[in-house]
């Protein structure tokens, strides 16, 4: 499904991606045997899981540790979840607190009411290598802040930090149509899940940790949805959270955040990497065993208390606007992942995409929008994750052309002919020490003489200070990483602006030369760091608090106040720019708005 322009933003759509799958399906007897009744003595590649919650099975576990069986409606307090002899149960918070057992025809499943709902378990593990995590599950709704599935974590620290996390990502949805799976060595939320699915509608995912391969996968239905990589040589299993997340933003003690609103029909956990064919058979079991539930799962939830952002709106725009006199309409141009939009001088409108493509879109009809699209640079694999991107400016004498900020590199893409076609890429700046994430060069602009500035993501969010084993920082002031770089005319030198940020996304200069950007929350990862996303006037030589002065691992700084803090949390503040004069052709909104920043959100969903 394509992706539409806007005047105001662009619409991200989600590329289907296959996986083949085996043929042959062994007998329903022969399957439960291999994930339920493997003995411990089998070879390593046969071996069963270490964990497995069924709640088919529940009444029956509750019976062998005489307790009562369940009726509908009631409260779990104990799900028990061990495999043979051993005993692992997963336990309520309190009666209040526990999710409730659900019967949908001939199957049952535990209802969490994303509230409060969630269950805890303290086994006897310590850490894996290598995990299978197999979950049933049917999500009801999505509100935000990271409704969690499953999570693991070390005592006393937060899930992604140490363990592993589940969810459903940070911003509200009306489908399932996000999933993050995150945790050491692999923290920041990253959307996992390739297509989009409605709520109340039952999915086998199985979510593969193998710090051998350094990657983490995750199939959605028997086929791959997405992967990441990860750079850690285990993940903590000490504690284990069920239908919510485990951790704390900040100082204090860990506890449970983002219930999860949904149905789980069964859990299954081994402590390896299964083969592919082991995979394939145990998704078809799955498969086949819910299938009957999967058809009668939506009409058991009740549609007067589904959550609905938009409920009060028969037919809501695609852009709702709040301010009188504005219209919004469709760009009739398909594109997809659009991360960048600038006018060039002549009024043509150029586009980068995040695969990396940079296209020019024009009107050829004189109707005010743009319903045609050529390509001016088409990526075959040069740009990775690219987010920063300027037109030059009239009589440049570098000629015209774009500058693009991307992983690991800034390049330039000039036209000197004016063919509408780039002449190919020039490296402008490269040779920092790259990170994990799919980004790590990200706001440009460029100053009145010509200089190109840009901004580098910080070296370890989740450990900003770089706080090695042995309680030592190895955090440097001068690495490049955390800070506004800018770059020469002539591209022969690049130099340090300023340090202490985290991700600034946004990068423009306003009309009086000042420069200001816009920089991403750190509270949630680093107590003390900035608490909201920031718009920071940036100065040089100023230190802009990510990480904080602090007095054993960074005392030589001080941190500059944010100009405007963007609340409440999580705002993802992006795309920025500077509105024009009044007396400006192109100066949007009413006069009062001359001059100031216009800032998009992407998490929250705003100008």
């Amino acid at each position: 499904m394509p992706c539409i322009p806007l005047r105001t933003r662009t619409t991200l759509m989600k590329r289907p991606n296959y996986r083949m799958l085996f043929s042959g399906l062994l007998s329903a007897l022969w399957v439960l045997i291999l994930f339920l009744h493997a003995s411990a003595d089998e070879a390593a590649d046969n071996k069963g899981p270490i964990l497995h919650l069924d709640a088919q099975q529940l009444n029956s576990k509750l019976s062998e540790r005489n307790q009562k069986p369940l009726s509908d409606g009631e409260p779990v307090v104990m799900w028990p979840g061990g495999v043979g002899d051993g005993q692992v149960d997963f336990l309520g918070d309190s009666q209040a607190a526990c999710p409730t057992f659900k019967r949908i025809g001939d199957h049952t499943v535990v209802r969490f009411d994303g509230v409060d709902d969630a269950m805890r378990c303290v086994p006897s593990w310590d850490s894996l290598k290598q995990c299978t995590l197999w979950l049933v599950v049917a999500p009801h709704e999505n509100p935000g802040e990271f409704e969690g599935l499953l999570s693991t974590n070390a005592a006393g620290e937060r899930d992604y930090v140490s363990g592993i996390n589940v969810d459903l990502g940070p911003g509200p949805s009306r489908k399932f149509d996000f999933l993050n799976v995150e945790g050491k060595g692999f923290s920041g939320a990253q959307d996992l899940l390739d297509l989009e699915y409605p709520f109340a509608t039952l999915h086998v995912i199985q979510v593969i940790v193998d710090s051998e391969a350094q990657r983490v996968s995750v199939f959605v239905d028997g086929r791959l949805a997405g992967n990441r990589p990860m750079q850690s040589d285990s993940i903590s299993v000490q504690e284990w959270t069920l239908g919510a997340r485990y951790y704390t933003n900040g100082p204090g003690a860990q506890q449970i955040r983002g219930p999860f609103r949904g149905d789980i029909a069964e859990v299954v956990v081994y402590d390896r990497v299964m083969s592919d064919a082991e995979s394939i058979t145990l998704h078809d079991a799955l498969k086949s065993k819910y299938a009957d539930l999967a058809a009668a799962l939506p009409a058991s939830i009740p549609q007067d208390v589904a959550w609905d952002p938009l409920t009060p709106f028969e037919n809501p725009p695609s852009v709702q606007m709040l301010v009188p006199g504005f219209q919004v309409e469709r760009i009739p141009v398909q594109l997809t992942n659009v991360n960048n939009v600038r006018y060039r001088p002549d009024g043509a409108l150029v586009t980068l995409g995040y695969n990396g493509d940079i296209q020019i879109l024009r009107d050829t009809d004189g109707d005010g929008l743009e319903d045609s699209a050529t390509m001016f640079y088409k990526n075959t694999g040069s740009l990775r994750g690219p987010i920063g991107f300027e037109w030059t400016r009239p009589n440049d004498p570098r000629g015209p052309g774009c500058f693009v900020a991307s992983k690991g590199k800034i390049s330039f893409f000039a036209d000197r002919n004016g063919d509408d076609v780039a002449d190919g890429e020039q490296i402008v700046a490269q040779g920092w020490e790259e990170i994990p994430q799919n980004v790590d060069a990200v706001g440009l602009a460029i100053d009145s003489e010509g200089w190109v500035y840009f901004g580098l993501g910080t070296a370890n969010y989740a450990n900003a200070y770089m706080v090695d084993d042995k309680g030592q920082s190895q955090y440097d002031l001068k690495s490049d990483r955390g800070t506004i770089q800018r770059v020469s005319p002539d591209f022969t030198q690049r130099e340090t602006v300023c340090t202490g940020i985290r991700f600034p996304i946004g990068l423009a200069f306003h009309a009086s030369g000042d420069l200001f950007c816009t920089d991403q929350e750190g509270a949630t990862w680093l107590p003390n760091g900035n608490p909201f996303d920031e718009l920071l006037h940036i100065r040089s030589g100023k230190h802009y608090g990510f990480p904080p002065r602090h007095p054993k691992h960074n005392p030589s700084v001080i941190d500059e106040p944010s100009v405007f803090d963007y609340g409440p949390q999580h705002q993802s503040t992006c795309g920025m720019f500077f509105n024009a004069s009044a007396e400006d052709s192109y100066h949007f909104g009413p006069s009062y708005w001359s001059g100031d920043a216009i800032v998009s959100g992407e998490s929250r969903g705003k100008l």
